[in-house]
C-alpha cells in the first residue's frame, strides 16, 4: 500500500505539475510522474506505478526507450492536489496555485483572474527548472 506521505514524497521528486492546454484554448490541470525506463526485468520503477495506479488511478504510458509515465486525469488529479498538499514540500506552491486556478474555473472567475494565475504557475514553474539546472551545474 503507497501511503499519501510516499506519494507525496514521489510527486516531489519526480512528478510534474501543471497545465495541459486543448486545441479550444481550454487548460486541464495534471500531474505526470515520470521514471526512468529501460530494458531491465522486473523494472521496479514500473511495478512502482503500477501499484500507484491501482490505488490512486491515472493513465499509465510504458516506454523502452524514454521513461515510463503515469498521468492524473482532472478528476483524479483535483483530488490529488487536495489530499497530498499538508504532505509536499517543494512543489507546495505550484500545489497551491493549481488549487487557486481550479477554484476560479469553477467559481466562473474572470479570465482576467485565471490568467495571472496561470501566468504565475508558469512563472512559479520557470523558476523551478532553472534553480534545478543551477543545481546540477554546482554537482558536477
Amino acid at each position: 500500500m503507497i501511503s499519501k506521505e510516499y506519494l507525496a514524497g514521489l510527486i516531489d521528486g519526480e512528478a510534474w505539475i501543471g497545465l495541459v492546454f486543448t486545441k479550444k484554448n481550454q487548460f486541464v490541470p495534471r500531474i505526470e510522474i515520470d521514471l526512468g525506463g529501460g530494458t531491465i526485468k522486473g523494472n521496479t520503477n514500473l511495478n512502482l506505478l503500477k501499484e500507484v495506479q491501482k490505488q490512486y488511478g491515472g493513465n499509465l504510458c510504458k516506454s523502452v526507450k524514454r521513461c515510463n509515465r503515469l498521468t492524473f486525469r482532472v478528476e483524479e488529479t483535483k483530488k490529488l492536489l487536495k489530499e497530498l498538499l499538508p504532505f509536499i514540500r517543494i512543489k507546495k506552491q505550484t500545489m497551491v496555485l493549481m488549487n487557486q486556478i481550479i477554484k476560479a474555473k469553477e467559481q466562473k472567475k474572470s479570465n482576467a483572474e485565471i490568467n495571472l494565475l496561470i501566468l504565475s504557475l508558469r512563472t512559479l514553474n520557470t523558476g523551478i527548472k532553472k534553480e534545478a539546472h543551477r543545481w546540477m551545474e554546482e554537482v558536477k
